[in-house]
């Protein structure tokens, strides 16, 4: 019994407990984690709001595509978003990833319209 409980003593006379983690060891794990997630926190927004503007840009092209040939088959008369979903383009006409909707102008350009800015 006198070797169990000098086990668990220490030489100053104190108890000792292995079992756990001391608070500098959570604190700098803690740390850690935090200047990890700032690091890539800001990669991953940044990196989600460049794919929003590459899909609105693929999109972009394929109505232009779409306007073309239309264009081509009707002797170059711009369509309109109707015209356009009968045959050209599958489904509803697209919404921007970015917010702003697609339009088309009398020329027959496809212009992203967004918050009263067009983009081209």
């Amino acid at each position: 019994m006198d070797q169990t409980i000098n086990s668990l003593t220490k030489p100053n006379g104190r108890m000792c407990n292995d079992r756990g983690f001391t608070l500098i060891e959570l604190i700098t794990v803690l740390a850690i984690l935090a200047i990890i997630a700032a690091i890539a926190v800001p990669r991953f927004t940044g990196t989600i709001e460049t794919a929003k503007m590459k899909a609105d840009q693929v999109t972009l092209d394929i109505l232009q595509q779409a306007v073309n040939q239309y264009m081509i088959e009707n002797n170059g008369h711009s369509p309109n978003k109707e015209d356009l979903q009968n045959g050209y383009i599958d489904g509803d006409w697209p919404e921007p990833q970015q917010g702003g909707k697609f339009e088309i102008d009398d020329n027959g350009n496809v212009l992203l319209n967004k918050d009263k800015q067009l983009v081209e």
